[in-house]
């Protein structure tokens, strides 16, 4: 059956599923009939392929001080002018307005990458990270060498939860999550999303009207997962899908011995699209179910997300179990995972791991845009040893996904600048 016909039948399912649900009266189904219906207008058929549009090669451009001293020359696309990354001394200056970028369209076709990790993090700056001294000897050492890092990448907010969200439905952050919920409380009842997505106004979990990259995903025919550590640790021992009681504390802010689990950093149990159509109990899981994924390309999802818990995140300085915490736990984490997934079927055959410092160095709630963090992208898609300085951000990280795998872009995703087709140029080769 040709993709046309199963993007058809996909629109028909979740049509006639929702009306069913509909019909049938009060209750949670007409919340779910919502959903199916929202996702419906996710389902196109393939479009005709796009006509090919000549770009400029990338050109060699010597930045030891970004790159250190023992990295390969590193390459920037060209540009009118060239950028570099920021100093410590100017990444603690004022931040500078930038203008909002002209959104683009999003590719007719996917890239030849078809499985994407994602491993989030916090750090304390680039320059601590991937500069010379950095504790993160495995990321900087054996990772660095052999990826694309994007040096001027920054999170959008000084707390974690804005810049989770905004990676997983390009949401903007407001009072709620910049106080990282600490109540897990739904949006008032009455909350719709504008004609760009953006849901404004204070709240925690999204209404089914708001949509995540998962449902994105799944309504395309493919299976995104999240693997959270220590999700299963809870005194509930949860096995998947944890998060507080809606209008409850969230007792997960602070790490805990023998349970560094926190709902922050697991952003897909705050979309209501994702809880009421229980794909968040099927496919938000412990950690150690990656390793049984990972077993073969077809058992591997589209999107795997993973969340280090508050310790192995780099969040926790120094840990509730005696583990000194921040980089260096972080990169010891790295060092245990990031070979299993390079290892991987699905990795070798079209992968791309992103490891990505999506939080900043400690929490500083509020409008002022955070200094750069860094982002790794490791792919056979990418230069070895190449650094991009243009400014990205979790809203930037969303918009590239999504442009790897011929999604629409989401929120406030469409109008974030993408380094799809500048770090990862190779993966659209003849399309």
């Amino acid at each position: 059956m040709t993709r046309a016909r199963l993007a058809v039948l996909a629109v028909l399912s979740a049509f006639a599923t929702a009306a069913v649900l509909a019909h049938a009266g009060a209750g949670p189904r007409p919340a779910l009939a919502a959903a199916l219906l929202q996702r419906a207008a996710l389902v196109r058929p393939p479009a005709p392929a796009p006509v090919a549009v000549a770009t400029a090669a990338p050109v060699p451009v010597a930045d030891a001080r970004a790159a250190g001293p023992s990295a390969p020359a590193p390459v920037v696309p060209a540009a009118p002018a060239p950028v570099v990354p920021p100093t410590p001394a100017e990444a603690a200056a004022p931040p500078t307005p930038t203008p909002t970028p002209t959104p683009t369209p999003a590719p007719a076709k996917p890239s030849r990458i078809g499985h994407v990790f994602v491993i989030a993090l916090t750090g304390p700056g680039y320059q601590a990270t991937f500069g010379p001294g950095s504790p993160a000897t495995y990321l900087t050492g054996q990772l660095r060498p052999a990826g694309a890092l994007l040096s001027a990448f920054a999170p959008v907010d000084g707390a974690d939860l804005p810049n989770y969200l905004a990676f997983a439905g390009g949401q903007p952050p407001n009072a709620a999550t910049r106080s990282e919920c600490a109540t897990y409380a739904d949006f008032p009842s009455d909350a719709a999303p504008g004609k760009d997505g953006v849901l404004a106004g204070d709240g925690c979990i999204y209404p089914n009207t708001v949509l995540s990259i998962g449902d994105q995903i799944s309504s395309s025919g493919g299976q995104w997962r999240a693997y959270a550590e220590d999700l299963g640790a809870g005194p509930a021992a949860a096995a998947s899908c944890r998060h507080p009681v809606v209008g409850g504390a969230d007792d997960t802010l602070t790490d805990r011995p023998g349970d560094g689990y926190a709902t922050r950093h697991n952003p897909f149990v705050y979309f209501h699209s994702l809880l009421d159509l229980s794909d968040c109990q099927a496919d938000d899981l412990p950690l150690d179910r990656l390793t049984t994924d990972l077993g073969s390309a077809n058992t591997t999802p589209r999107l795997a997300f993973i969340a280090p818990d508050l310790c192995d995140s780099g969040s926790a300085i120094p840990c509730a179990d005696g583990r000194p915490g921040g980089l260096a736990t972080a990169d010891a984490f790295l060092a245990k995972w990031v070979p299993a997934i390079l290892a991987s079927a699905a990795y070798k055959r079209d992968g791309l791991l992103i490891v990505s410092f999506l939080s900043g160095p400690a929490p500083n709630p509020g409008p002022a845009r955070p200094a750069p963090t860094g982002t790794l992208l490791l792919s056979r898609f990418a230069q070895p040893g190449s650094l991009y300085a243009k400014s990205y951000d979790p809203y930037s990280l969303l918009r590239s996904i999504e442009d790897l795998l011929a999604l629409k872009p989401l929120a406030k995703a469409a109008g974030a600048d993408s380094f799809a087709r500048v770090a990862l140029r190779a993966a659209f080769a003849g399309g």
